[in-house]
């Protein structure tokens, strides 16, 4: 088995959480990504800050009041937990914006 190093966080956090949201019933587009270098005494990653839309409705509200305690599982990297910064209605879609920090697992 060839071990292949994963070295990009930003695709890997997008696919958790769509799987997060999935299993919560509902669909998220990811409408903006911004990356930037974090780090703190004893570990370095990066801060991501993704704004979302999605579809208004009883299963949007859930899964964005229990995003903070989301499990987001991602292969070589352990991200910490997901912080709701903010949150808009527009229209029939909710527009979210979620902070993560990832730091590389090895």
């Amino acid at each position: 088995m060839i071990n292949v190093a994963i070295t990009d966080a930003a695709p890997l956090l997008a696919s958790a959480l769509r799987r997060s949201a999935i299993a919560a019933g509902i669909s998220i587009d990811i409408v903006q990504a911004i990356e930037r270098p974090w780090a703190s005494l004893t570990f370095s990653g990066t801060r991501h800050c993704l704004t979302l839309t999605m579809e208004s409705g009883k299963h949007a509200d859930e899964w964005l009041a229990a995003i903070e305690s989301a499990a987001l599982l991602m292969r070589g990297h352990v991200a910490g937990e997901p912080a709701l910064v903010a949150r808009r209605q527009l229209a029939d879609l909710i527009e979210a914006t979620i902070e993560v920090v990832t730091i590389e697992d090895g």
